[in-house]
């Protein structure tokens, strides 16, 4: 997961984990990247900002999915519409309610296979 700001960032982090979700929080693309890439295995899904510092949007998917092919990713953005039609992304919009993020964190939850964890 990450987010722009610090008070976003621990919002976040308190939402998800009410939600039952394991988090790790990052505060940029990259260490977002680094941090999955040291252990794939360990993430059910990852959740980002569409605009973020270092790697971003796009690149940033795909440098997760470089990784991990099959890991389900949540796009978060105020742009008012899905920022890309990179196939097997979610999409929520910000802001965002504490249902709203519950309904997508279900929705990946049942996406999973049995078994998959961190979610």
């Amino acid at each position: 997961m990450l987010f722009r700001s610090e008070p976003v960032l621990r919002l976040g982090t308190l939402m998800l984990t009410r939600l039952g979700c394991s988090v790790s929080a990052c505060r940029s693309g990259t260490e977002t990247l680094e941090t999955f890439a040291a252990a794939p295995a360990e993430f059910a899904a990852v959740l980002i900002d569409w605009q973020m510092p270092g790697v971003a949007g796009d690149a940033l998917v795909r440098a997760l999915r470089a990784v991990r092919a099959d890991i389900p990713v949540v796009v978060c953005s105020g742009l008012g519409e899905a920022p890309s039609d990179t196939p097997g992304l979610r999409y929520l919009a910000k802001p965002f309610t504490f249902q709203e993020l519950g309904a997508v964190v279900d929705d990946v939850r049942r996406a999973l296979p049995p078994g998959a964890g961190g979610a």
